[in-house]
């Protein structure tokens, strides 16, 4: 998303706005809480037409978490718009947890006759496509549209500004795991490490969490005044450290990034697109007790 917001923005009226929706504080999440995933329910036929490259890459098309450009048959893979940051990451989301979403991504095979939620409402021609920039292109446009619709009650979000985070929590999809979302407030570091210990203790589980990111909106003020500018993910990885694994959609490339490298910045922060803060999570919902 990357909420690029104009110079008339009210920071108090978005307050007013987000309140309004009931997007406040949430109670603090609980990282030993976070519930396993269950195991993958959906496979990949053995008769589908894949080479073993294809079928690893579709089986993981977040190539493990590892640090450096993600790229799916050569491509570089990122966001295809400056406000589609959201929709990007809910689509990789969704495509590390169903391998039958991923191998159409990864190598326009469709595999099995129902397909994913994410491509239901694309055209034959959509579906042919042969290229990976323009699949992506066309999956990431329909879960932005699915992710903004009827989110100001029964109206759309703005394209305009991105993806809201309730809107985001409704659509987000990881094989049987449910989401919800809280703001983050930047001037409680205590708090803030709680919601990122949460998103570590996920994404150890091999759970993807996006993460709203913005600028320091005043120390010690409410969280509901934090307006997200841009959505990134934190992905699982295999190599046993403490850090996050932070995939940046406008950039197509994942970062290893220490906790406390997200705390107390003044400064932006290439893993959260350029900038300083996490100011909302799209947390498992088993978090919460």
């Amino acid at each position: 998303m990357r909420l690029r917001t104009r110079s008339t923005w009210n920071l108090t009226a978005a307050t007013g706005l987000l309140t309004a929706l009931g997007v406040g504080e949430r109670g603090l999440p609980d990282p030993g809480a976070v519930e396993p995933p269950p195991q993958p329910a959906g496979t990949i036929p053995r008769e589908a037409a894949l080479t073993p490259v294809q079928r690893r890459l579709a089986l993981a098309p977040l190539r493990g978490g590892r640090v450096g450009a993600l790229t799916w048959d050569g491509t570089r893979v990122r966001q295809t718009s400056p406000v589609t940051c959201g929709a990007l990451s809910l689509l990789l989301l969704a495509a590390a947890g169903d391998p039958v979403l991923a191998s159409w991504l990864t190598t326009g095979a469709r595999v099995g006759p129902v397909p994913p939620p994410e491509l239901a409402r694309l055209s034959r021609e959509e579906l042919a496509l042969d290229d990976v920039a323009a699949r992506v292109a066309v999956a990431e446009r329909a879960v932005h549209g699915a992710s903004r619709h009827a989110t100001l009650g029964p109206f759309d979000w703005p394209r305009a500004v991105g993806t809201p985070p309730w809107g985001a929590a409704r659509v987000a999809r990881f094989r049987g795991v449910e989401y919800t979302h809280t703001p983050v407030n930047d001037g409680d570091v205590a708090r803030t490490r709680v919601v990122l210990d949460t998103v570590r203790a996920a994404t150890r589980l091999g759970i993807p969490v996006p993460l709203f990111t913005g600028g320091d909106l005043g120390r010690g003020g409410s969280p509901a005044a934090a307006v997200p500018r841009h959505v990134v993910l934190a992905v699982p990885h295999r190599n046993g450290t403490s850090d996050l694994r932070i995939l940046e959609p406008s950039a197509g490339s994942t970062f290893q990034v220490p906790i406390d490298a997200l705390l107390g910045r003044t400064r932006g922060h290439a893993a959260l697109g350029g900038w300083s803060h996490v100011v909302w999570a799209v947390l498992p919902r088993s978090a919460y007790r």
